[in-house]
């Protein structure tokens, strides 16, 4: 007779010769554990954001291949929190609460007594979150701690995302008055940008301005003929442009570069130095995050002394104009200036056309903030607010 297939509640978790090798891990040290949990962070928006273009995609495409990826993760995040909730259930009028608890059980237990119903939905998508309950406890602990201190970028990096988590507390609403409550309608961030809001040191969501005007997030350099006097727009690729950074080509080509960083950043106030740019992800060394983009205007202009940026050729003297995205830009225009910078400024030849691009000097990690280096002329007339510890006005 054959024995029966043991189920994970049979094991003893605290005893070596019974704990199933995927749920065994090696001791770790309370830094070691901070560490793997910063990872598993990194993993948890990354994961939302991918689940977000999945969802995006089968509601523009139900026969879009994505359709399958986006029903498997959808599915296990309904059956974590339909098991929270029924655990939950379960342990009201209970005289022994904790005792009777498995393994993932105590660690959704935990969760669950620092953070509240909507964070576990929302990570709840997230393979990685899912995953990380078969770690030790002290790694278990110390993500409990960060997604406390980053519940509110989560909340806001989902619903800028339109993240559909409240479906997973509607469908338990019944059952217990705290997951109801989480589940009222909130209002909807989903604007086609997740670059519109920042979270400001009040706590309130604001919209970043200049001049009192609202700052727009557009995905290219905006050229306006008006302003050229019949002149063509100056970014178009030439000959005397040189080859193509990605593929090396001197013929004009089809190259694009893929701004992924651009989903895994923040905007967020920063003490002294205002609206600036957070890692929500690991970024390599010589990364190109994302092209600087704004409203072209001809070199001499001066309308924009806090954002404009003049675009150059990497491979002759020529300077093709200014970049100005203090009303029209992207994300890049909010990178704070460190006298310690982990980004800088390239020009690029990529595609059809030139452009000025943000890339990595070293590797930045999530939640680090994102800066650059102005350059001296910016600092002629100001004093400098990094205060990193090479700055001379520090």
């Amino acid at each position: 007779m054959n024995p029966r297939k043991r189920d994970f509640d049979d094991f003893r978790l605290d005893c070596p010769r019974c704990t199933p090798p995927i749920y065994r891990r090696p001791y770790r040290t309370i830094s070691e554990a901070r560490n793997f949990a910063r990872k598993i962070m990194a993993a948890i928006y990354f994961d939302i954001n991918a689940i977000c273009v999945n969802q995006n995609n089968v509601k523009n495409d139900p026969e879009s291949p994505d359709i399958v990826r986006y029903c498997f993760e959808s599915n296990e995040a309904i059956k974590l929190v339909d098991e929270a909730v029924m655990q939950k259930v379960n342990e009201v009028g209970s005289s022994s609460e904790g005792e009777q608890l498995n393994h993932q059980q105590k660690y959704i237990d935990a969760f669950l007594k620092r953070l509240d119903w909507r964070t576990l939905a929302i990570c709840a998508y997230s393979s990685g979150f899912r995953l990380a309950r078969r770690e030790d406890f002290e790694v278990w602990e110390e993500l409990i701690e960060m997604i406390w201190i980053n519940r509110t970028s989560l909340n806001l990096f989902a619903r800028t995302r339109a993240l559909e988590f409240r479906d997973l507390l509607l469908r338990n609403a019944k059952h217990l008055p705290a997951v109801r409550q989480a589940s009222e309608p909130l209002r909807n961030l989903a604007v086609g940008n997740p670059h519109l809001f920042y979270q400001a040191s009040t706590g309130f969501l604001k919209v970043p301005t200049y001049e009192g005007v609202a700052q727009v997030p557009v995905k290219s350099c905006i050229f306006d003929p008006k302003k050229w006097n019949g002149e063509e727009d100056p970014t178009i690729r030439t000959k005397d442009d040189g080859c193509c950074d990605l593929c090396f080509s001197k013929e004009i080509c089809s190259c694009t570069i893929t701004a992924s960083a651009a989903s895994l950043v923040e905007l967020s106030e920063y003490q002294y130095k205002g609206v600036g740019v957070r890692a929500l992800g690991n970024f390599k060394k010589g990364c190109i995050l994302d092209e600087f983009i704004g409203e072209l205007y001809p070199n001499g202009y001066d309308g924009d002394p806090e954002y404009s940026l003049l675009h150059e050729s990497k491979s002759s003297p020529k300077k093709h104009c200014v970049i100005s995205p203090k009303h029209l830009g992207n994300w890049t225009r909010f990178i704070n200036h460190s006298c310690n910078p982990s980004t800088v400024f390239r020009k690029r030849t990529i595609g059809k056309r030139t452009m000025m691009t943000v890339e990595t000097l070293r590797d930045i990690s999530i939640f680090e903030e994102i800066t650059i280096d102005y350059g001296y002329g910016y600092w002629r007339n100001r004093r400098c607010a990094c205060r990193a510890p090479n700055c001379p006005d520090f």
